[in-house]
C-alpha cells in the first residue's frame, strides 16, 4: 500500500489465533470473519484514521477487502485456525489498546499456533506452519516459507518479528523503548513515539510544529494521524487527502519554493503526473485509482511510477494478486 509507512500490519496478525473454549457455540467462517473485519477495521480507525482513508477509503472498503484475506486465511492448507479460535481473539482484541497492537503486543488468544506444515515448506500463513511463523518472500510478496519466528536480536521478515518485538532501524527485532527511554538504530520506539537526541520523544500532531524529517535538530511528526514532515519545510502538516481524479502533490510558492499543503490519494490510489526527479520537477499530479485484483501493477519501491494494489493484494510481478494459499508453492 502506498502510505507513510504506518506500522499497523501487526494489525493483520490478529487472525492467526491460539484454542478456544471448547464449550463456545460453533461458528462459521462467515460469522468469525464477519466479527473479525468489525473488530479490525474500528481498531485500524481509531488507531490511525489517515491509513484507513489512504489504505481503504472508507469502513465498508476496509471490511470488504480485509474480508478476502480472512477468508482466505481459514482456507489456507495445513492451517491451525478455526473459525471459534478468531471469535475467541476478535473478542479479547476489542479492548487492547492502540500501542499494544501497534508494537506487536496482540492478545494471547491472537497468536498464531503451530499448523501442520513442516520447517522450509511454502506457506503463506503463520498458522500453516510448525514453527507458527511464515517468512513471506520478498519478491512472491504473498507467499513465504515455514520458519523460526525472528526472536531477539534476528533479522526481521519484511518488518516482522516474534510476539513483543518490533523490527528497528537496523532490521533487526528488539523490545519497543517508552517514551523518554534510550534509543538507536537497534532499539525501536513505542508507537506514537520517534528516536530523537537518542531519546524516544513523542510525535507532534500539532500544524507548524518544528520538525526534522531525519530526527537530527528537532522531532518527527504523528504519521499516524496524518502529519509529515517535508524536507526543506520542517514544520507539521497535515496531509490532505483527494479522491479519484482530483489533484494531489504538492502545493509549491513559487517565489520561495515553500511547500504549502500536501495532498495525498485515498483508498490506495496513486498521484499520476507527479515526478520529483524530471527538470524541472513536476509536484502535482491527478488521484488515479488503484489497480483491480488481477490488474497490472507497480511495486511500492517505485514510488509514483504507476498504480499499486488495494489491500490486501500485492504487487506480485507487476500483477495484483489476492492472498491465496493454494498457489504458494
Amino acid at each position: 500500500m502506498r502510505s507513510f509507512g504506518f506500522a499497523l500490519g501487526v494489525l493483520v496478525v490478529v487472525v492467526g489465533c491460539s484454542s478456544s473454549d471448547g464449550g463456545s457455540p460453533a461458528y462459521t467462517a462467515d460469522e468469525a470473519c464477519t466479527q473479525f473485519v468489525d473488530m479490525l477495521c474500528a481498531k485500524v480507525q481509531t488507531c490511525a484514521p489517515t491509513y484507513l482513508t489512504m489504505g481503504y477509503g472508507d469502513i465498508a472498503t476496509c471490511k470488504t477487502r480485509v474480508m478476502l484475506e480472512c477468508k482466505a486465511g481459514l482456507a489456507a492448507p495445513s492451517t491451525s485456525q478455526t473459525p471459534n479460535d478468531m471469535v475467541a481473539c476478535v473478542n479479547d482484541a476489542k479492548t487492547v489498546t492502540c500501542s499494544a497492537l501497534l508494537d506487536n503486543n496482540p492478545p494471547a488468544s491472537c497468536l498464531a499456533k503451530p499448523g501442520g506444515l513442516d520447517e522450509g515448506k511454502p506457506c503463506a500463513t503463520d498458522s500453516q506452519c510448525k514453527t507458527a511463523f511464515c517468512a513471506i518472500d520478498d519478491d512472491k510478496e504473498v507467499c513465504g516459507i515455514c520458519a523460526s519466528k525472528p526472536g531477539e536480536g534476528g533479522k526481521c521478515n519484511r518488518g516482522k518479528c516474534a510476539q513483543g518485538l518490533k523490527c528497528a532501524r537496523n532490521d533487526t527485532c528488539a523490545k519497543a523503548v517508552a517514551e523518554g527511554g534510550a534509543c538507536d538504530d537497534a532499539k525501536p520506539c513505542a508507537a506514537g513515539t520517534s528516536c530523537f537526541a537518542g531519546k524516544c520523544t513523542k510525535d507532534q500532531a500539532t500544524e507548524g510544529a518544528v520538525c526534522d524529517p531525519a530526527l537530527k535538530t528537532a522531532a518527527g511528526c504523528d504519521g499516524l494521524q496524518g502529519f509529515l514532515c517535508l524536507p526543506g519545510v520542517n514544520k507539521c502538516m497535515k496531509a490532505k487527502v483527494a479522491s479519484v481524479g482530483q489533484e494531489c502533490g504538492a502545493d509549491i510558492e513559487a517565489a520561495t519554493f515553500t511547500v504549502k499543503s500536501f495532498t495525498i490519494c485515498e483508498k490506495g490510489g496513486y498521484c499520476k503526473g507527479v515526478d520529483f526527479e524530471a527538470k524541472p520537477p513536476v509536484f502535482k499530479g491527478t488521484c488515479v485509482q488503484a489497480a483491480a485484483d488481477g490488474e497490472a501493477c507497480i511495486p511500492e519501491t517505485d514510488g509514483f511510477k504507476g498504480p499499486g494494489c488495494l489491500e490486501p493484494a500485492e504487487c506480485v510481478a507487476n500483477v495484483c494478486r489476492l492472498p491465496d494459499a493454494s498457489t504458494c508453492k
